[in-house]
């Protein structure tokens, strides 16, 4: 089956950032300075230093909407979306014409082909965006199918959560934004704990990310496909509104549950990395592991299925290796008994060690995360990897100086460094 190719022939774009006060053509409008006036009635233009436009290479097509955003930078370094803040204008009607109804502030209908300058305006500080040229940006071919080195469809949604505010969203706004070189599909369940784990490490390096030309979807699944009221909702409690866009699969379009219906979820969360510049599925994040998402943003042509490991630095200080060492495979596993127990992750090997309890339990990891992020799973001999039940793995995996779980019976558990890392901690034991 392949879906219908589209092809937007409007035209290529560059950004020209203008912030402009009493006429003056400047990045910081009249010295920096937003007139009394317009502050009064315009409480975003206090203290607003300059307006960008984006995405800065828009695919469009006459006959249908698209909406752009428009982000404030104030004194200070501050950004903020100024998008409803704005007064939105187009140099020729007859190509761009901008909705002037409440709440839809950016939303354009594209008319025609042709040249034009596109102006947010906030208070007296405005940015212009010319588009021009007439060769256009022409989605690659696809079929519906989402696999290594297939061109990633361009799915939409019409209720996606950017941050806090709801809008229309498509792969197709980034697919030719040359600021983005890498766009992260994330696919996770509201139950699955390493889910939620892996969102709060993406958030942690959202900014540096997104600074690297990354950008990224949260996409919720469940049994009964999530729609995004209820994505947003989750993973607001989980990371916050600062960043990412945020779905559910039930709204994904055209038709709905894509990623349900064609993704490989043997285990979750299950990761998409798609270059930018082709659209192609590049890696999952299972081959990138434990790489940063920082190095797959700012370099997307190297071999991600592939990568070389990230360098092992040992950051324990002497002494601090558990007695039981060598402790580094299940077949060397040291006896876990109840009570606290001193160790480190002193080499990329990590330590495994054997629970003998018959009932419930609490394993607890305490180290400073400043040193090393470390994590605690129960561990599979059979796959030397985390245990994972109906697709979620038995562990911890947060962001914090503890890792805390329960689990029943006899098992085998390991303290490992996320992304190799090394670092001292105390274990502790508890039966339940």
């Amino acid at each position: 089956m392949t879906w219908k190719r589209w092809t937007y022939g409007l035209m290529l774009s560059t950004a020209t950032l203008a912030a402009c006060g009493g006429g003056a053509d400047s990045t910081t409008g009249d010295a920096g300075a937003t007139p009394p006036d317009a502050e009064a009635s315009n409480p975003a233009a206090v203290g607003l230093e300059s307006v960008k436009i984006t995405p800065s290479n828009p695919r469009l097509e006459p006959g249908r909407a698209f909406r752009f955003r428009a982000t404030g930078t104030y004194a200070g370094g501050e950004t903020r979306d100024v998008t409803q803040d704005a007064v939105w204008t187009s140099s020729n009607p007859e190509i761009i014409s901008f909705s002037d109804a409440e709440g839809e502030g950016g939303r354009a209908l594209v008319h025609a082909r042709g040249g034009v300058t596109l102006t947010a305006r906030v208070g007296d500080v405005r940015g212009t965006l010319q588009l021009g040229g007439a060769d256009g940006c022409v989605y690659p071919d696809y079929d519906l199918r989402l696999q290594l080195d297939a061109t990633m469809p361009p799915v939409f949604w019409e209720n996606a959560y950017v941050g806090s505010r709801k809008t229309r969203f498509s792969l197709e706004e980034w697919a030719c934004d040359d600021d983005v070189s890498l766009i992260a599909i994330v696919l996770g369940t509201a139950w699955c704990g390493a889910c939620s784990g892996y969102a709060m490490r993406l958030e942690a390096e959202a900014e540096a990310f997104e600074a690297a030309g990354g950008r990224f979807v949260l996409v919720e699944l469940e049994d009964q496909p999530a729609d995004t009221e209820a994505a947003q909702r989750h993973l607001s409690n989980v990371i916050g509104t600062a960043h990412g866009v945020r779905v559910g699969d039930l709204d994904t379009r055209p038709g709905e549950r894509f990623f349900s219906n064609y993704a490989d979820l043997g285990g979750l969360p299950t990761v998409y990395f798609i270059r930018r510049a082709d659209m192609k599925v590049i890696a999952t994040g299972d081959q990138v592991g434990e790489r940063s998402l920082v190095d797959v943003a700012l370099d997307p042509d190297a071999d991600w299925k592939n990568p070389p490991p990230p360098p092992f630095n040992n950051r324990c200080p002497p002494g601090s290796d558990e007695a039981s060492e060598p402790n580094d495979t299940p077949a060397q596993a040291a006896s876990l008994t109840p009570g606290a127990l001193e160790g480190g992750v002193c080499d990329e090997s990590g330590d495994v060690f054997r629970v003998n309890v018959d009932g419930d339990w609490s394993l607890q990891l305490d180290f400073d995360n400043a040193v090393g992020d470390l994590d605690v799973y129960v561990w599979d001999a059979a796959t030397d990897e985390p245990l994972r039940v109906n697709g979620d793995v038995v562990g911890s995996a947060g962001q914090s100086n503890r890792e805390v779980f329960t689990s029943s019976g006899p098992a085998l558990v390991k303290v490992v460094g996320f992304r190799r890392a090394s670092a001292p901690y105390r274990l502790t034991l508890s039966p339940l």
